[in-house]
């Protein structure tokens, strides 16, 4: 049975090993290298510790192994991974759960996130809409572009 709890310090690097696998494992199929790298550079140690710390990060466990994580600031979505061996077999659809339910339970008026092309069909099918679309330039002259998208609660 699956358990949804707070991440606590100690789950840090298990997180940040969580988050380097899945998104080297998924990402080159989608980003070029640039990209890529950005993206591992952006969920680092530091920014995971620094949600970890803040109460922000949580994990989903499995047999004693946390399988999955999500971060939730204020009413955006950050940081939603399942290792890929976990994946399409509904985990990740009762992580995603858990963090809309947490910010409807805020009383916030929409959800945001910020949708990799990896992710973004999947949230198309969960009701978010394209509100934004960004485009940054990364190492090697590569490009990252991401949709910023809301569901209105």
């Amino acid at each position: 049975m699956e358990l949804i709890q707070k991440a606590k310090t100690t789950d840090v690097k298990t997180i940040y090993k969580l988050v380097r696998k899945t998104i080297k494992s998924l990402y080159p199929y989608y980003y070029p290298k640039g990209a890529v790298n950005f993206f591992l550079n952006h969920h680092s140690i530091e920014n995971i510790t620094k949600d970890v710390i803040d109460g922000n990060a949580y994990v989903l466990i499995l047999d004693e192994k946390i399988i999955g994580t999500v971060t939730i600031n204020e009413n955006e979505i950050n940081r939603f991974f399942v290792l890929p061996s976990f994946q399409h077999k509904g985990y990740g659809t009762k992580l995603f759960v858990f963090a809309e339910e947490y910010i409807r339970n805020k009383n916030f008026t929409s959800i945001m996130l910020h949708a990799s092309f990896v992710a973004k069909q999947m949230y198309l099918n969960l009701g978010y809409k394209e509100i934004e679309y960004r485009t940054k330039e990364t190492d090697n002259k590569d490009f990252l572009c991401v949709d910023i998208m809301e569901k209105v609660l």
